[in-house]
C-alpha cells in the first residue's frame, strides 16, 4: 500500500509520524529528529506491507521542479530490503509522473543502490569534456531517468 503526502502536511501530531521517524532516524542516524513540514515542499511515498497498512518500511521523497522532479531520499527498513518496496516506490513515481525527468544523486560507494537505479533505467550523467561521471559531490553521482511519454 502507498501512500503520498505532502511534506508540509507532515506534523508531528500525522498519524505516519513515528513510522516516518523510524525510517528516517535509521537513514541519517540517530538524533536526528524529523520536521518534515519545514523543509521545501516536496512529496514524500511511503510504502507499507500488505498486512501491517499502518507500520511503513520503506519511503521516497521527492521534489517536483518544473520538467524533472529531483529524488533526495530512498531508503528501506533494512529488515524490509529486498523484498521490492523501493522499486513499488519509484514505479509509482514514474507513472504518477511520466512528464518528469527523475534526477538523484547517490554514494559512489553504494553500489546496491546504483544496481537498483540502473535497473530502473537511470543512466550516470554524462560530461561531454571527459566523458567521466558528472555533478559529483565529493563521494556522490548524479544519475537520471528521462521522461518516457
Amino acid at each position: 500500500m502507498i501512500k503520498s503526502i505532502a511534506t508540509a502536511d507532515i506534523t508531528q501530531d500525522h498519524p505516519l509520524t513515528q513510522s516516518i521517524q523510524k525510517i528516517v532516524s535509521r537513514h541519517r542516524g540517530k538524533g536526528h529528529p524529523i520536521d518534515l513540514s519545514r523543509e521545501a515542499p516536496g512529496i514524500l511515498l511511503l510504502i507499507s506491507p500488505r498486512d501491517q497498512p499502518d507500520n511503513a518500511v520503506a519511503s521516497l521523497r521527492y521534489y517536483p521542479r518544473g520538467a524533472f522532479a529531483y529524488v533526495n531520499l530512498v531508503h528501506t527498513l533494512s529488515e524490509y530490503r529486498g523484498q521490492g518496496y523501493s522499486i513499488a516506490l519509484f514505479r509509482h513515481l514514474f507513472e504518477t509522473n511520466p512528464h518528469l525527468d527523475i534526477i538523484l544523486d547517490v554514494e559512489i560507494t553504494n553500489t546496491p543502490a546504483i544496481s537498483l537505479y540502473q535497473k530502473l533505467r537511470f543512466q550516470f550523467v554524462i560530461s561531454n569534456l571527459n566523458q567521466s561521471p558528472a555533478d559529483t559531490d565529493g563521494d556522490h553521482i548524479m544519475m537520471m531517468r528521462p521522461h518516457q511519454d
